[in-house]
């Protein structure tokens, strides 16, 4: 789990990306799960040593990451230990502005795994790329750009990608082949150097395995009080 909130450039840990866990450095609880705090108090150590820079975002006064529209960017890990028929991605994402760089808000990048939303932002793209190509959808219907909080995401199990948008199933599509699990260009807010976000992302996960329909909406259940939805 990325939480990002966080203080600092970059920072050094012992964990996957989809468990870390970057909160403001004076936080009194630092959320110790059977690992070790990082010496600059920013991030919490798990199972791999990964940097995360964090010098391409700025923070607003939650000391939430905040994305600019235009270049700001976190760089990921090539692989972040999922398999090729098994995972759930998923993020809190609130639009800022209606002009980000390229037309589509980028949650996540590159094609491999996806997700955004266009600025039209009625709808949530979500997609991966495999050994049969490129399968990416459109779904919802609804007013995104509202000044709150939305809960995105996607799971897939080795045939089905079904996109959720705040705790409800708002697509499904077929996925053949393997998905690629491995790659360059992962990051969170850009996708190739030409699309941005303009927004905050307070959370984002990457899960190991495909979550049910019950538990997105237990998720979405145990944070919307905390962004106000």
């Amino acid at each position: 789990t990325i939480r990002f909130q966080a203080l600092g450039t970059t920072v050094t840990a012992d964990a996957y990306c989809r468990d870390y866990q970057v909160e403001k450095n004076t936080h009194a609880t630092p959320f110790l799960l059977s690992g070790t705090r990082s010496g600059t108090a920013s991030l919490i150590d798990l199972k791999k040593t990964v940097s995360l820079d964090v010098s391409n975002v700025s923070f607003n006064s939650d000391a939430q990451i905040t994305f600019d529209g235009t270049d700001d960017e976190i760089e990921l890990p090539n692989d972040l230990g999922y398999s090729a028929n098994s995972v759930s991605v998923f993020a809190w994402f609130k639009i800022n502005g209606n002009s980000p760089a390229g037309g589509y808000h980028i949650i996540c990048g590159t094609s491999q795994l996806e997700m955004s939303i266009h600025s039209s932002a009625t709808y949530l793209r979500n997609g991966v790329s495999g050994s049969s190509g490129r399968f990416v959808s459109n779904d919802g219907n609804q007013t995104l750009n509202d000044g709150k909080y939305h809960y995105y995401g996607f799971t897939f199990d080795g045939s089905t990608k079904r996109a959720y948008i705040d705790g409800v199933q708002v697509g499904t599509q077929s996925v053949t082949g393997t998905l690629t699990t491995s790659f360059s260009g992962r990051r969170v807010g850009n996708y190739a150097d030409s699309y941005y976000a303009h927004g905050d992302i307070p959370v984002y996960k990457v899960y190991d395995k495909v979550l049910t329909a019950v538990e997105v909406q237990q998720n979405y259940q145990a944070y919307k009080n905390r962004f106000n939805t």
